[in-house]
């Protein structure tokens, strides 16, 4: 596999898996409204177009750093 064709591969790994995190999260908050939850997750997914943040903000949510 060339290095392009690596690059977009895990392009498209790491967008599909911020996804299913995003969702989860979403899951997880909606199930249990009244707890308080701790999540974590490394940086690649903090990066690019669909990131972990900018999905949640596209479900509503308010995303901050802290």
């Amino acid at each position: 596999m060339n290095l392009a064709a690596r690059q977009k591969f895990m392009a498209v790994l790491v967008k599909k898996r911020n996804i299913r995190i995003a969702n989860k999260i979403h899951q997880t908050l909606t199930e249990m409204p009244n707890k308080s939850h701790f999540m974590v997750a490394g940086v690649s997914h903090y990066i690019g177009n669909h990131n972990v943040p900018n999905l949640l903000r596209k479900q509503g949510y308010t995303v901050t750093a802290k």
